[in-house]
């Protein structure tokens, strides 16, 4: 049976007994959340990991991302009627995931604002509130605009052209729904969901590299 549930989850620190000064095992206990979703015995959860944050005493803590850029998932030990069950949805999972990814990412450059607007953007994407989520997609476009008038990510003429096609982008998705007495369809939400999440993996990537794209063609 699948589960969907956002839940805060426990890590529990488990270390090897084979050689605990070389290798380090981890499990996450859901038992808080299978009371809280009351879960009877033999259920099985769903879990997208994204982070995992680690707490270094008075050094304080740092929170790293899990598979970057990757999607990875392990179907081994699960049983077949529930593994046909799941499987098919694994390519929606990979895009909801990359999508929430880039979010995250926004939060480490200290774009917080914009993570959030990305996310607010996604939540009513995938509820059906179409209009609502242009709205947030629209805010997202302008502040990586504004971005890079203000902190130019490259250092070169690219900066110019990319702060030109945000400002374009901007005015299309400015013309979906109701402000501009026009209607926001599904087909107007999911063209200005791709072309904002498109500049937020370009613009984002590397601004957390720290590597000018101007000098190198590839994205880590």
């Amino acid at each position: 049976m699948e589960v969907n549930s956002v839940a805060t989850v426990d890590v529990k620190y488990c270390p090897s007994l084979s050689s605990p000064t070389l290798f380090t095992k981890y499990c996450i206990d859901l038992t808080e959340v299978a009371r809280k979703l009351e879960l009877p015995l033999k259920y099985y959860l769903e879990i997208l990991l994204f982070t995992l944050i680690v707490k270094m005493g008075s050094l304080g803590q740092r929170e790293y991302l899990v598979y970057p850029y990757e999607f990875r998932y392990n179907l081994n030990g699960v049983p077949n009627k529930i593994r046909v069950f799941v499987e098919p949805y694994a390519p929606s999972l990979k895009k909801v995931a990359g999508s929430v990814e880039l979010s995250i990412i926004l939060a480490k450059i200290g774009l917080e604002g914009l993570s959030a607007d990305l996310v607010e953007g996604l939540k009513r994407f995938y509820s059906g509130d179409y209009e609502g989520s242009i709205k947030f997609f629209r805010k997202v476009v302008e502040g990586l605009r504004n971005h890079v008038r203000e902190k130019p990510v490259f250092g070169s003429k690219r900066d110019e052209l990319l702060h030109d096609y945000l400002s374009k982008a901007f005015q299309l998705i400015s013309n979906f729904g109701e402000h501009a007495n026009t209607r926001g369809s599904v087909y107007e939400a999911e063209f200005s969901m791709e072309v904002c999440l498109s500049a937020v993996k370009y613009i984002a990537r590397y601004l957390l590299s720290g590597s000018p794209g101007a000098t190198s063609g590839r994205v880590p």
